[in-house]
């Protein structure tokens, strides 16, 4: 992935908070009970962001160190989160983080992963959970595919005209089989996937800000911006909105314990 797509989620981090559906409650349960965590466990997140994902950890009263690199999306973590004395935040990459071996019960990440280079994410993952520590990946994917809605119909139309991606498939098996085969093949153990659906109902104001924080329509020339959000506009007004599909993939894995390792 590219800087810049990266750095547009930092232009509007209120945005982001606002318009971008949140993860499932039934996600996190998967994780504190893959985890089994204490109230002594020790959590860090990569790419906190606007921390829609942070407050499910924050919450259980464990400690955690959130990583965010952007300055202003850190900044407004700081001011999210003052109230809770368990959490550090950081403004850094992960790659640039420096932490000891073997501290962490659970490191997480919430649709930021793959903005770290691959071939030290994994390993330096790894090599910062205790032995029998868990790896939790997750993504939320939405999409506007229905083929029988006549407003996803239309917005597919506009998208393919505009050559704009804004959704992602519904349902991608091979991205799935992929990161899962990322974790076994660069030593994690009792690897399991799980998948989480939903559906979000978006009035058209809520659509159109959800399009503004998507990183794609940042990149666009002003002029394009304009254009598209007037074609957007016309559809979703003209049907009260559109349903928002959702869906969420999750993917644990362990670091060996020494006898699993010998």
């Amino acid at each position: 992935m590219s800087a810049d797509l990266a750095q547009t989620f930092e232009a509007d981090a209120q945005g982001y908070d606002a318009f971008r559906p949140g993860y499932p409650s039934e996600l996190f349960q998967a994780i504190f009970d893959y985890a089994r965590l204490e109230r002594s466990a020790s959590i860090l997140e990569i790419g906190a962001g606007t921390g829609q994902a942070t407050q499910a950890m924050v919450s259980l009263g464990v400690s955690v160190v959130a990583l965010e690199p952007g300055k202003q999306l850190a900044t407004e973590l700081v001011r999210k989160f003052s109230d809770f004395p368990n959490i550090t935040i950081r403004q850094c990459k992960f790659e640039e983080f420096h932490g000891q071996p073997q501290t962490y019960d659970l490191i997480y990440s919430a649709s930021a992963f793959h903005w770290v280079p691959k071939k030290m994410a994994y390993q330096k993952a790894f090599d910062l959970l205790k032995p029998g520590g868990t790896l939790a990946l997750f993504w939320q994917s939405f999409s506007v595919n229905r083929a029988d809605d006549e407003s996803h119909r239309a917005l597919q139309r506009v998208f393919e005209e505009r050559n704009f991606g804004m959704t992602e498939q519904s349902h991608d098996s091979e991205r799935y089989q992929r990161k899962h085969n990322s974790l076994t093949k660069r030593g994690f153990v009792d690897v399991k996937f799980q998948l989480f659906r939903g559906e979000h109902h978006y009035k058209p104001a809520q659509f159109l800000g959800l399009l503004s924080t998507t990183s794609r329509f940042r990149l666009l020339p002003s002029e394009e911006q304009v254009m598209l959000t007037r074609e957007v506009q016309q559809i979703v007004v003209e049907n009260s909105g559109v349903w928002l599909d959702q869906t969420c993939d999750l993917y644990l894995g362990k670091r060996p314990t020494k006898r699993q390792s010998a």
